[in-house]
């Protein structure tokens, strides 16, 4: 989690530079460290705990940063719903916090 809002706060400023978080057409880890490094973060964390890729996604308003959990495979209904009690549950941080994350981590 501490990950995510690393990426959260180095993507918000460059967002305030850019005025939009979109980074181009296609948007991945290896993308977004390519214009966040090492102007916003020195390293841009790429995987969550479990060793996945974050899933990002991103228009010039908003973004989200997604760990797909223990078991690696999105939610099957994507609309985050606040605290959740199993670790196979994905964990997304989103526009400034947290909308689906473990119980007692919020």
């Amino acid at each position: 989690m501490a990950d995510m809002r690393a990426i959260a706060t180095a993507w918000e400023a460059r967002a305030e530079t850019t005025h939009s978080y979109v980074i181009g057409t296609r948007l991945n880890a290896a993308e977004l460290a390519r214009v966040l490094e090492p102007a916003y973060i020195r390293k841009l964390p790429r995987t969550d705990g479990w060793g996945s890729e974050f899933v990002l996604t991103a228009d010039a308003d908003t973004y989200s940063i997604r760990s797909l959990g223990s078991d690696g495979k999105p939610d099957r209904d994507a609309a985050p719903k606040g605290p959740m009690t199993h670790f196979s549950n994905d964990v997304v941080y989103a526009n400034g916090s947290f909308v689906q994350y473990p119980e007692g981590a919020g």
